[in-house]
């Protein structure tokens, strides 16, 4: 009680403790304890002043008598220090298992000292120690007399014992050192494992680091080398661009040397067609100087086309029927311009216009033709077709017709009077071309021939591409006028069937095309 009354009074300094307990160790050195009996076992080695107190306690422990010290630390260090002060060794793995076991099991450690101090190596080691002995003798006679059964109780006695004296031990100065170097053992171990938390967490973060900086370089070298391209890029577009530039600039040159070529061909045709045409009307003169002769051809032509192609109001009939409304529709959409029909001949299609309030001019080489017309008040004009058009301004007229005229012509004059007509229609007009059907056989190999001025027969694709080939749209092409259902043979299979698709299809057709708007 005095020792505790003075350990309360003065301050619980671990440094002050650590000193007098390093004091009391060096003034009770006992050569037969090693030094390096451990108190507790499980103590991991640290480094700082938990080392010091550890040895501190270990010498405080083995210089130590009575069984305080045996009763304040724990199982395991209770067999550590029965080795190392009873067996002068540190216990083996199998020893150490076996007496943990039996404290597991509850056995009262004054049994265990018992045991030890009995044993055989305990008595090779100290000889000289049988009064230590003595008690434990009559313990384990106590233990072990098979008359008196009195196994139970003595452990269950020693137990109690135990348990008392544990508490009266740990109120010592010996129990308050030893809590306090557990306190201390746990937080040295709390530190130590904050530290190697936190030196662990650096690594990583070193590592990280580490990581991070060879991606930081992987990274700068990889932009270093989309720079690079991106430099090489910039040149190979800029290289690219002046290539362009050369290119565009020899395209611009081509374009200008074919627009050039086109007009200078352009003028070539012209000059040539007008020497060919101008070739044609002198030898049609030549042939033909005498105006009694001229006069007799027109005589001639003038009934030929009454035998041929019927009265003239069957005619205007026809022709009504055939391209009238056609026109009349046209005329609503576009407004009001000059009709013009080339090869007017007797002006059967000028008066069907004037009468439905159309502007209409004609054109033909048919001079006793062209007088009839006139003689009727229509605005005829006795001229060659291609000359009469290229006096004529750009996109002037509503419509352009030629009702059997194609077929006359050279092929050089008819390709330079579908350009002029090209030319002098409005955009939205009309270009109106009929002539005949050489796909109805009795047309191509007879009636075509009536004809003397006829040049030669053209087929419906032949004349389409030519008008397409000007720039033109294709709005229909028809074949019309076909032989009357009494030329047909009866109808009994598919060969007469065909065969009256050959010869009484439409004696003419025409192709309608349309200026682009």
């Amino acid at each position: 009680p005095h020792k505790n009354k003075t350990m309360s009074d003065e301050p619980q300094d671990l440094n002050t403790l650590l000193t007098r307990l390093r004091k009391a160790s060096v003034e009770h050195d006992d050569p037969r304890t090693p030094m390096d009996v451990p108190a507790r076992a499980w103590t991991a080695p640290v480094d700082g002043p938990a080392d010091e107190l550890q040895a501190t306690l270990i010498a405080g422990v083995g210089r130590s008598g009575g069984l305080t010290p045996y009763l304040v630390v724990d199982d395991k260090g209770f067999v550590v220090l029965g080795y190392q002060n009873l067996l002068g060794r540190a216990p083996d793995p199998e020893g150490q298992a076996f007496l943990l076991e039996r404290l597991r099991l509850r056995t009262p450690r004054t049994e265990l000292l018992g045991e030890m101090v009995l044993s055989a190596e305990a008595r090779q080691h100290d000889p000289g120690a049988w009064l230590k002995r003595l008690p434990y003798r009559f313990l384990h006679l106590a233990l072990h007399l098979p008359l008196l059964r009195t196994e139970r109780l003595v452990r269950a006695v020693l137990r109690r014992i135990e348990q008392r004296l544990a508490r009266s031990a740990n109120r010592t100065a010996f129990g308050i050192a030893w809590r306090l170097a557990r306190a201390q053992d746990a937080h040295s171990r709390q530190l130590h494992s904050q530290l190697t938390n936190i030196k662990a967490a650096q690594a990583d973060l070193e590592r990280e680091q580490a990581g991070q900086r060879e991606a930081q370089a992987g990274l700068n070298a990889e932009q270093a080398g989309l720079r690079e391209a991106q430099a090489t890029l910039n040149q190979e577009q800029a290289g690219l661009r002046k290539t362009q530039a050369g290119l565009n600039d020899e395209q611009a040159g081509l374009r200008q040397a074919q627009a050039d070529l086109k007009a200078a061909q352009a003028v070539l045709n012209k000059r040539l067609t007008d020497q060919f045409v101008s070739l044609q009307l002198a030898t049609v003169q030549r042939l033909a100087l005498a105006p009694e002769d001229r006069a007799a051809v027109a005589d001639f032509f003038a009934a030929f086309e009454t035998h041929f192609r019927g009265p003239v109001t069957e005619l205007r009939d026809q022709l009504e029927r055939d391209y009238l409304g056609r026109l009349i529709g046209l005329r609503e959409v576009l407004g009001d311009a000059p009709c013009l029909d080339l090869g007017c001949g007797r002006g059967v299609w000028l008066e069907l216009l004037r009468d439905h309030g159309f502007v209409a001019q004609g054109v033909d080489l048919n001079a006793r033709a062209i007088a009839e017309a006139q003689d009727q008040g229509l605005n005829a004009q006795f001229n060659d077709a291609l000359q009469w058009l290229r006096g004529l301004p750009d996109d002037s007229a509503l419509a352009i017709t030629a009702f059997h005229l194609m077929e006359h012509l050279p092929f050089s004059v008819r390709l330079a009077l579908v350009a002029e007509c090209a030319r002098v229609l409005r955009p939205g007009g009309l270009l109106i071309l009929e002539t005949p059907n050489p796909e109805n056989i009795w047309v191509g190999t007879h009636t075509f021939y009536h004809d003397p001025t006829h040049s030669q027969p053209l087929t419906p694709d032949s004349l389409e591409f030519l008008v397409n080939y000007h720039g033109l749209a294709t709005v229909e092409v028809a074949r019309l006028h076909p032989y009357p259902e009494s030329a047909r043979l009866p109808e009994i299979d598919a060969v007469t069937s065909r065969l009256n698709n050959m010869t009484c299809a439409g004696q003419d057709f025409v192709v309608i095309a349309q200026k682009p708007r």
